[in-house]
């Protein structure tokens, strides 16, 4: 299989700062995108797992976003891959300087955008009215994005929260909700079973990932994640190169198709630096206010978002 569209963006040096505690704990959903994380995973195993050093541990968040961005704030974990407009809309509804909740943003993960998929029961009548999303939470990508989506169907839109892709399939099996918004590969299984069909394809119009990080999080946690990011950054780079081992890999470990694996890595780009771009997150900014997810007024500028000193920008 063809493999060539596959773009990973060139990873720009870190400094790097000693650290005592080695561990750094890393969030993220159940899905192909973070592949790289459960190479690096199994790489430490095998090599040494006592190795000194900064070292990757991993915890999954089915929730998505919202889960993770609680779970930075919590102190949790360390830093999280979270979808770029959940981040964006969060530091905003959190940007006083009193704010106890706030985050930043410390660099892009995946550079692609993400393609959401707006999904309905298969059989949902033609002539339905109802407008009930699920969403894995308040806040969450699935919250945000269906409203942010501008050909939903006509009329006011309600919510659940269903909390996962696991609960939105229960909902929707039991007529609790209309629709569900999620990447498209990561249902499509749904879809081909015919148990749910594909409404349309709504294509975010920035990054899918940024890695984000408590406000407060100390200059040695930060090296120590920078490093760690410099490693996922390798994995990648060896995933690339082993194509086979990676569809292989990406196929079994997250219930793809080959066929499906490979149609997804064409478009992929992983960036997985402490890098992002300024025009983005303000596209991000203005489209969730457009919507009224975060004030309309809100005058939050990119370099507020980003953590000053350790996340640069770039222009596209």
């Amino acid at each position: 299989m063809d493999l060539s569209g596959v773009r990973l963006i060139p990873h720009r040096p870190i400094l790097i700062m000693t650290v005592k505690d080695n561990l750094v704990r890393f969030g993220g959903v159940p899905e192909h995108f973070n592949a790289p994380f459960q190479r690096l995973l199994q790489r430490q195993a095998k090599e040494d797992p006592a190795a000194e050093g900064p070292q990757l541990a991993w915890r999954t968040y089915p929730g998505g976003s919202g889960a993770m961005l609680n779970a930075v704030i919590s102190k949790e974990v360390d830093c999280a891959c979270v979808l770029t407009e959940s981040a964006v809309a969060h530091i905003i509804k959190n940007s006083s300087e009193d704010a106890k909740d706030r985050v930043k943003i410390l660099g892009t993960y995946v550079a692609s955008p993400l393609v959401w998929g707006v999904h309905a029961s298969a059989r949902r009548p033609a002539d339905s009215d109802s407008n009930i999303f699920g969403i894995s939470r308040m806040g969450s990508g699935s919250h945000i994005m269906a409203q942010v989506d501008n050909d939903n169907a006509e009329g006011d839109l309600r919510f659940k929260v269903v909390n996962s892709l696991d609960g939105a399939v229960e909902s929707m099996a039991k007529g609790e909700i209309d629709y569900f918004m999620w990447e498209v590969f990561t249902t499509k299984h749904l879809v081909d079973k015919g148990e749910w069909k594909l409404v349309r394809k709504v294509p975010a119009p920035w990054p899918a990932f940024v890695f984000v990080v408590s406000h407060d999080i100390s200059a040695d946690r930060l090296a120590a994640i920078k490093e760690v990011v410099i490693s996922v950054h390798r994995e990648i780079e060896r995933m690339l190169k082993d194509r086979d081992m990676t569809l292989n890999f990406i196929s079994e470990l997250y219930n793809m198709s080959l066929d499906d694996t490979a149609n997804w890595m064409k478009n992929v780009k992983w960036q997985c630096n402490t890098e992002v771009d300024r025009a983005a997150l303000g596209l991000a900014r203005d489209a969730l206010r457009d919507c009224g997810i975060v004030d309309k007024k809100a005058e939050v500028k990119p370099d507020e978002l980003i953590v000053t000193g350790s996340c640069a920008f770039v222009e596209s």
